[in-house]
């Protein structure tokens, strides 16, 4: 019994020195990542924070400077631009028109968003077939032109035989939208270097949520000086010329894609000449 006693206390002491080994590891790798934690903050607090809103300004200025030198970055950063702000202005509306003018129900509401929803995931659907035949630059173009001027039956919105057309009118808009989103972005990849890739984003997002956030606004203005229906046909009247910047620019004729840029400097972007 003695023997087995000792022979568990040994036991035990094992594995109390173990564990105690275990422990001490423990708050060395503890200490060790502490210590590069405080070298790290320490190493932040060491930049000058004037260099670094000034590297952030010059980065967001290179952004600006690549979408707004090339013809074709340019023209469809306004060509989004002015669908998002159209399209918002008509959304802003109709919960007002439908509601409480129209007397319709919320489901006649839905269903009429709905119907531009599939509108986009049938455009989505289809734009990289029809970019297989045309090409993306022209399916941007012929897309426009044909689909754009549907905008414009968007403020139709009434009773009846009105109420069907303008969400036919809307389904070929939204279609037209599915095209733009799919084919525009492939197209702004295409003419972007990789190391200006975020930039050039960040600066179609803040367009394209600027415009939300204005065509919002605009519509307010505009219903309340001029009535609901003067603010749907407002944005009815930039959905429908949305497409002319794409339409007016290089991009019309673009049938292959262009090759995909090399890496290069903020420098030298900077200084390029617009991408064909």
């Amino acid at each position: 019994l003695a023997s087995a006693l000792g022979l568990t206390g040994v036991g035990h002491r094992g594995r109390d020195r173990r564990r105690d080994r275990d422990r001490g590891r423990d708050r060395g790798r503890a200490r060790d990542q502490y210590r590069r934690r405080d070298r790290h903050r320490h190493r932040l607090r060491d930049v000058p924070p004037v260099a670094a809103r000034g590297r952030l300004r010059s980065e967001i200025a290179a952004g600006l400077r690549h979408v707004f030198a090339g013809r074709e970055l340019r023209a469809l950063a306004f060509t989004a631009t002015l669908s998002n702000l159209g399209a918002q202005m008509v959304n802003a509306m109709l919960p007002v028109l439908f509601t409480r003018e129209l007397g319709l129900p919320a489901g006649a509401l839905g269903a009429y968003w709905a119907m531009g929803g599939a509108g986009i995931l049938l455009g989505a659907a289809c734009a990289r077939r029809l970019a297989g035949r045309l090409g993306h630059g022209r399916t941007l173009a012929q897309a426009g032109l044909w689909l754009a001027p549907a905008g414009l039956g968007v403020a139709l919105i009434g009773d009846g035989l009105w109420l069907w057309l303008a969400s036919a009118a809307w389904l070929l808009t939204t279609t037209k939208m599915g095209i733009d989103n799919v084919l525009g972005v492939t197209l702004r990849q295409h003419l972007t270097p990789d190391d200006l890739l975020g930039r050039m984003n960040a600066t179609f997002r803040f367009m394209l949520t600027g415009a939300l956030a204005i065509g919002s606004a605009l519509a307010g203005l505009i219903g309340e000086a001029a009535g609901v229906r003067a603010a749907v046909w407002a944005g009815g009247v930039c959905l429908s010329i949305a497409f002319l910047p794409v339409f007016c620019s290089p991009l019309r004729r673009l049938r292959e894609l262009p090759p995909l840029p090399g890496p290069t400097t903020t420098k030298t972007t900077s200084a390029a000449s617009p991408a064909r």
